[in-house]
């Protein structure tokens, strides 16, 4: 993915205040509580653990703002996608939540494993790490993973992909 084709999306998005009130929106969204209440029926999570999916749910929309329209972004995660599942169940949250982070309504997309998912989840990764530099993007800082793509490891020790911080050394400098 080409660094100058991600910066020049960005500027397309609208002015600079705007994606970075669309950032703060994402980072600062909080899940109503029957939403959560309903994912963790399943996952029986402790509040720590719900704070990070939640967390690395708000990552995943982060990408999907910044990432030009030709990327389509693969789910890296079991239990954010398990999240994802819930809150579409909510339709009216679920799009008021998307036009307000993004703009515009996302689409839950089946069969994110394929490897042109897969592919597309790393090139949305580039995107995350180039934006980095371009605002602040919450917990995604340059020398590690964002939570979405460790979050699996760190609840389950048995992730569904096992992602390394080497996977990414060709946007890392």
């Amino acid at each position: 993915m080409n660094k100058r084709l991600i910066l020049d999306h960005i500027e397309s998005l609208g002015s600079r205040k705007d994606i970075i009130d669309k950032v703060k929106f994402i980072n600062n969204w909080t899940i109503k509580r029957p939403i959560l209440d309903r994912f963790n029926q399943e996952f029986n999570l402790n509040k720590n653990e719900l704070e990070e999916v939640v967390e690395a749910y708000r990552q995943y929309f982060l990408m999907n703002l910044i990432k030009p329209p030709q990327i389509i972004v693969g789910m890296p995660s079991f239990i954010v996608d398990e999240l994802w599942h819930t809150h579409l169940l909510y339709t009216k949250n679920y799009m008021v939540f998307c036009h307000k982070a993004l703009g515009q309504f996302l689409h839950h997309l089946p069969n994110s494993a394929s490897p042109k998912a897969q592919a597309a989840i790393k090139e949305a990764t580039e995107s995350a790490f180039i934006l980095n530099s371009y605002i602040d993007f919450g917990e995604i800082r340059s020398q590690e993973l964002p939570l979405l793509f460790v979050i699996d490891s760190i609840l389950f020790h048995s992730p569904v992909k096992q992602y390394q911080i080497g996977d990414f050394d060709h946007i890392i400098k």
